[in-house]
């Protein structure tokens, strides 16, 4: 029988949005703001897919069965607490988003991580208008560039979050292109060498 990952990941991911507006998860938790849970969704995302191929895999470790959930959760802490004399990587994100985080592994619910994400950005897209950005280029955008980009559009838009879709396409030779809404933005090496080249007809 067939999982309706749509309807488990729904709860949880209202769940998360009510978590970015109340404390009322852990008592001692600060509630971030929403875009600050986005972040923290595609920070925890980046890092369960980072070392698909490694002898040391975050995702199969944590579906795993077999492994102690306390031992589960003492890892999460070493790798994104905010507490900087528990976090050994210096991947840090909020301490809701690390809550919600442990929650879903003490509740074996963490192998619908990325179906409850992607709920939590389309209830988010619904109810505050976060834009998505197609974003295609040449080769695997850094960290660094991305979050170079996502400030840069937030200035041209005045957006206050904007979701990034990535796809790799080395037929445009370098730079990237960018679908956001009716606007297409196009800063590519093949589209400057075929204006270059339309100069010449």
């Amino acid at each position: 029988m067939s999982i309706n990952l749509s309807k488990v990941a729904e709860p949880y991911a209202e769940a998360l949005l009510v978590l970015t507006e109340c404390s009322s998860f852990e008592p001692y938790v600060v509630p971030p703001g929403r875009y600050q849970v986005v972040e923290d969704l595609f920070t925890i995302s980046d890092y369960l897919e980072d070392s698909p191929d490694s002898e040391y895999n975050l995702r199969k470790y944590l579906v795993n069965p077999l492994i102690d959930p306390n031992s589960k959760v003492r890892t999460l802490t070493s790798i994104f607490s905010s507490d900087y004399t528990l976090n050994l990587t210096g991947f840090c994100i909020a301490d809701v988003s690390l809550a919600f985080l442990k929650y879903l592994v003490i509740s074996n619910r963490i192998e619908f991580f990325d179906s409850i994400k992607e709920k939590f950005l389309e209830l988010l897209q619904k109810r505050e208008g976060m834009q998505t950005a197609k974003v295609t280029s040449a080769i695997k955008l850094s960290k660094y560039r991305q979050c170079e980009l996502s400030n840069q559009l937030k200035a041209m838009t005045g957006l206050k979050c904007i979701r990034f879709v990535l796809k790799e396409d080395p037929e445009l030779l370098g730079g990237f292109t960018i679908e956001i809404g009716s606007t297409m933005i196009d800063v590519s090496t093949k589209n400057q060498l075929e204006c270059i080249g339309k100069m010449f007809e």
